[in-house]
């Protein structure tokens, strides 16, 4: 059975845990990182040296960065959510690589202010805006489409969503964000979804 090392309320665990439900494949699910701790010991640190959640483990091969690992899944289990001609997978990986490169990094500082400092909104001054341009972006991109890669779910909705779902429960999108509200009506609709990205934040 595939394992998968990682806390349930890192995003990045959240998206190999509902695209797994999406797939209806099961895993074993160990909690590491943040507050259970384990990733700076030797054991795990030879399976991840970067000392990071999520680590997948499936049939003896480790791999660690969660957009690969998602992309190893779909298609190893030949999910449609990672499309098979070229032009749908440069869309969808274009997504995910933005979200790791661009939105990622505009919003953790964020994140990590409010829910982990529990520090109050009007305390952080400006500290808003570099994720709000992402996420205006995000939101005039889903303009045309029901989904981030189009018409259908797929892999860049996986690596994103769980970030629309923090954004809108930080209360920071109000009616800024009509497309974006409307893509989480959709993904909240999902069973997956809900149980693996729709919990408390930490």
């Amino acid at each position: 059975m595939i394992s998968v090392l990682g806390r349930k309320t890192s995003n990045n665990v959240q998206k190999v845990l509902w695209l797994l439900a999406e797939m209806d494949v099961q895993c074993r699910q160990e909690d590491y990182g943040g507050p259970f701790g384990g990733t700076g010991t030797q054991e795990y640190l030879r399976l991840n040296p970067n000392a990071t959640v999520p680590t997948l483990i499936d049939a003896g091969m480790v791999l660690w960065e969660s957009n690969a690992i998602v992309r190893y899944l779909a298609r190893k289990h030949g999910s449609p959510l990672y499309p098979a001609e070229q032009v749908g997978q440069a869309y969808v990986e274009q997504w995910m690589d933005w979200q790791i490169s661009t939105l990622s990094p505009a919003f953790r500082p964020l994140y990590i202010a409010l829910v982990r400092e529990k520090r109050a909104v009007a305390d952080l001054g400006d500290a808003s805006k570099p994720a709000a341009k992402m996420f205006s972006i995000l939101d005039q991109a889903v303009r045309e489409h029901p989904f981030i890669g189009g018409e259908d779910l797929t892999l860049a909705d996986i690596a994103i969503g769980p970030m629309i779902f923090r954004w809108f429960t930080l209360g920071f999108a109000g009616e800024d964000y009509p497309h974006l509200a409307r893509l989480l009506e959709r993904l909240a609709a999902r069973p997956a979804f809900q149980r693996h990205v729709m919990i408390e934040l930490a």
